[in-house]
């Protein structure tokens, strides 16, 4: 882990099944929990899994959230992914990539000129 215990990777868009397929040839032997989770009002998947560094097995969780084409991937200890959850912050929602409203988080809407998601201005 990186970053005080937790890292995050901003990759080009792809598949669940792309990330799982990379977590079981490469890192575990299974996954043992998959869950859907909202990160900054915004739709995720969590993915916890077992993980040896060293001789030491950890408990990792790997949460993939998708918007437009771009997946935003934040991996942490799964005892501390829920706090890192529920602290982050998205700090540009104008940058989202977003192909309909429902890819947006809550107070902002898909611009379809040039697909991304915009604040939508109070009442």
């Amino acid at each position: 882990m990186k970053n005080n215990g937790f890292d995050i990777e901003i990759t080009t868009g792809d598949s669940l099944d792309y990330y799982k397929n990379q977590l079981l040839d490469h890192v575990t032997g299974k996954i043992d929990r998959e869950e859907k989770v909202t990160v900054d009002g915004i739709a995720g998947v969590k993915l916890t899994y077992k993980q040896v560094v060293v001789i030491d097995e950890f408990s990792v969780s790997q949460v993939i959230i998708n918007q437009g084409n771009r997946d935003y991937i934040i991996r942490s200890l799964a005892t501390d992914i829920d706090q890192i959850l529920a602290t982050f912050k998205f700090t540009d929602l104008n940058e989202i990539g977003c192909s309909t409203g429902s890819d947006c988080p809550d107070g902002y809407f898909c611009n379809t000129f040039d697909r991304v998601c915009r604040q939508a201005l109070p009442d």
